[in-house]
């Protein structure tokens, strides 16, 4: 088959040139003519259309002398006139065709069928619209069903539909399929932890997760429906009253059997294809939950490392050395770094040597025997720069001492109980110092102050960014309406490797023993736990301190120390065990927070009904 058969050429060279955006603008805006004039496109709506949505790009339309003749180039072009060649060049490359009306003059354009199957394609992929999942599975369901409880005419009609939807279906299995691990491929060339989040969030989530995988795992379930239509395909077959049926209109419809052994040779064949197609795709989809599950984890553990690790060269260089240790060692997961040690060896020479001497980092590189000699003598330090260099120090140490950094924070808050950061006059770089110095000693035990961070949920609603937030209830925010709509459940999150990991629930004390991942201060959660460990009179080992709970499972699940947390559905992607709490009792709310003084608009107010109905009595 000859693609080039059917359409010109040139046909995709606008979307390769240099104005390939302005001419994809061109198509969709084409698109959309033809939806709205369908038969009757006039040049004009086309070009006015295109002049009103795009003047900016039209006007940064660059004209190729290749595409059009020398005598368009002679004078400087208007936006019409540029509009009018991006027009002239999809004639010539062969998407559209100017049609003129003898009668009236008017010029129409036409779209060759390629053309429309085509710009269908490119406005649905810049389109905004969320990709629409057609439900093969529970259309083939419902359609045999129905035919099975009437037995009309139609039989045969709905086995071909039957076959054309698992034909369909299994494409968007082997797309889901294909997509997840080329997204968990280019995982590998990513090096921004916000860049990871948005190919996992936005672009996987949008494109794949949410239009195919949650349909295919929920109410057009494959797994689901299997044994149904199965069933229903079965009894058919065995049914001497059905499959006569089903010859009869096949022979009728289907004019390319011209036998009545041909048209059951056809019907079985169709009715195993399903059956054979159902069953193959159950066992897909139980791989593409593995395949899913990967890709998750290694996201997490992607953000976790780009948030966490050692940019620096110092850190490449002590992970290459990490590497190499463990394959000089023999260490049972050497096999990971056997690129790296490729890398290493043709790109320097390193030789196991068991002594340094003034030539070791020196090239040329040379292999040698050790010669036993006199160890390299140290120069002692010239004793006066030492002292200079050690009274400099000291001068730092009293410029910045604590007793300085208390009585400058004490003139910057002169009679005021309370200051923001910003209130405090810093006239020079050692003022600015002092700032820092004075944030960092504000939790020390002789400071008469405390730092406090500001509310993140009163300013995102006073700053009118959001007209509704879900979120914890926020102390000293009279101007916030809070409304309850449920609880949520903690838990406590271990490595599966964990001794408390033999357990199925977990009284707070037995986890004091353990370095713990924690909420910082001003989270929401953060007072709820406090609480917690106040009633046990007993307050845990802090290891480190994080602002997100998916931040916090991934540090769970890389053995970094215990977390208690929200049972939250990345838990159960990672490498860990969640336990119930069974001492002390505990309640975390969650609520819907409003502005009191604020206009909500109508939508807003539904949604807010809505929410309080949906989540009343939980």
């Amino acid at each position: 088959m000859n693609l080039f058969s059917k359409i010109p050429d040139n046909f995709f060279s606008i979307l390769s040139s240099k104005n390939k955006n302005i001419y994809g603008l061109a198509l969709v805006t084409l698109f959309d003519c033809l939806t709205m004039y369908r038969n009757k496109i006039r040049k004009s709506d086309y070009l006015n259309l295109l002049k009103n949505r795009a003047e900016d790009e039209i006007n940064l339309y660059q004209i190729d002398p290749e595409d059009f003749e020398d005598s368009v180039l002679l004078t400087e072009p208007t936006i019409g006139a540029k509009a009018n060649l991006i027009l002239r060049r999809l004639v010539d490359t062969g998407w559209i065709v100017i049609d003129t009306d003898i009668k009236n003059g008017c010029e129409y354009i036409l779209l060759p069928s390629y053309s429309i199957s085509m710009i269908k394609i490119v406005y649905e992929f810049v389109s905004d619209n969320e990709p629409k999942y057609v439900s093969y599975v529970h259309s083939t369901y419902a359609d045999l069903q129905f035919e099975d409880e009437t037995q009309d005419e139609f039989m045969y009609r709905s086995l071909v539909n039957a076959v054309n939807n698992t034909k369909e279906l299994e494409l968007e299995v082997s797309k889901l399929n294909h997509s997840i691990r080329v997204f968990h491929k280019q995982l590998s060339n990513i090096f921004s932890p916000n860049e990871v989040l948005t190919q996992h969030f936005d672009i996987a989530r949008e494109d794949v997760v949410d239009p195919i995988y949650h349909p295919l795992k929920t109410n057009d379930s494959i797994v689901l429906y299997n044994g149904p239509i199965n069933f229903i395909l079965k009894r058919w077959l065995n049914s001497e009253v059905v499959r006569e049926k089903l010859i009869t209109q096949a022979l009728m419809y289907n004019h390319s059997l011209k036998s009545r052994d041909e048209a059951i040779n056809d019907i079985i064949k169709k009715i195993n294809y399903i059956s054979d197609t159902y069953t193959r795709l159950a066992s897909d989809m139980e791989e593409i939950d593995k395949v899913q599950s990967e890709y998750t984890i290694a996201t997490t553990e992607k953000v976790i490392y780009l948030n966490n690790s050692d940019k620096s060269i110092k850190g490449k260089l002590e992970t290459i050395f990490l590497a190499l240790a463990k394959v000089i060692n023999g260490e049972d997961d050497a096999y990971k770094y056997q690129n790296v040690i490729k890398d290493v060896n043709n790109s320097i020479m390193l030789y196991q040597q068991g002594y340094l001497d003034e030539y070791s980092l020196q090239k040329p590189y040379k292999r040698n025997l050790r010669i036993e000699s006199e160890p390299l003598a140290i120069d002692d330090f010239d004793h006066e720069v030492n002292e200079g260099l050690m009274q400099s120090l000291l001068n730092i140490m009293d410029q910045y001492s604590d007793e300085k950094i208390l009585d400058f924070m004490d003139k910057a808050f002169k009679d005021n109980k309370e200051i923001d950061v910003s209130q405090i006059n810093v006239k020079d770089v050692e003022d600015f110092i002092m700032v820092i110095l004075g944030s960092v000693k504000a939790n020390d035990d002789n400071s008469f102050y405390t730092l406090k961070r500001k509310d993140p949920l009163g300013r995102v609603i006073k700053e009118d960014k959001y007209d509704i937030v879900f979120s914890s209830y926020q102390e000293g925010e009279p101007d916030i309406e809070f409304r309850k709509i449920g609880n949520q459940k903690l838990v406590v999150a271990v490595p599966q490797d964990h001794p408390l990991a033999i357990h199925g629930s977990v009284d707070l004390r037995d986890t004091i023993a353990y370095p713990q991942i924690y909420f910082e201060k001003g989270s929401g959660l953060r007072p709820v736990i406090d609480q917690m460990f106040e009633e046990i009179n007993q307050f845990p080992k802090v290891a480190f301190e994080m602002e997100e709970d998916s931040s916090m499972a991934g540090l769970v699940a890389q053995g970094f120390g215990i977390a208690v947390m929200p049972d939250i559905p990345i838990l159960k992607s990672l490498n860990l065990k969640t336990l119930e709490i069974s001492h002390p009792g505990y309640e975390r709310s969650v609520y819907l927070a409003t502005l009191k003084k604020h206009y909500l608009s109508p939508v807003a107010k539904s949604f807010i009904q809505f929410v309080c109905q949906q989540t009343e009595g939980r």
